[in-house]
């Protein structure tokens, strides 16, 4: 009796049985393609985070340079203002100076010509007549 009893349960509990093992073996599947799938996206990410790592570093040594690079702009930037300033007092100078040489030719033809001769100050320099 025990034994017709086992028959009948596993006759009812096989089909359950099949259809779970199925399932299991999909399972199974879908977890080592998942599992793959992990593991080659863990890679990606793994190499996608050494490439944003040696972007930032890019990032920071093109920050830095470009400090330097306004640095450099800045002090030329000084360096030219002084240098303006330089040539604006030494066109002074210059001015004075052409004033004291007209002065200086002036009263030097003023000179010759109280001798009776005279100097022409042209592109070729002073000749005497």
């Amino acid at each position: 009796m025990w034994r017709w009893m086992v028959i009948k349960i596993k006759r009812w509990v096989q089909p359950e049985l099949d259809k779970a093992l199925r399932t299991v073996a999909i399972m199974r599947k879908q977890l080592d393609k998942a599992s793959v799938e992990n593991l080659e996206l863990k890679n990606r990410n793994e190499k996608l985070s050494r490439k944003v790592e040696h972007l930032e570093i890019t990032v920071n040594d093109l920050q830095r340079a470009l400090a330097r690079e306004e640095q450099r702009t800045q002090t030329q930037l000084e360096l030219i203002e002084r240098m303006e300033q330089k040539q604006g007092e030494m066109m002074k100078t210059i001015a004075r100076f052409d004033a004291m040489v007209d002065g200086l030719k002036g009263r030097l033809i003023k000179l010759e010509a109280e001798r009776g001769r005279w100097i022409d100050f042209g592109k070729d320099g002073p000749k005497t007549n």
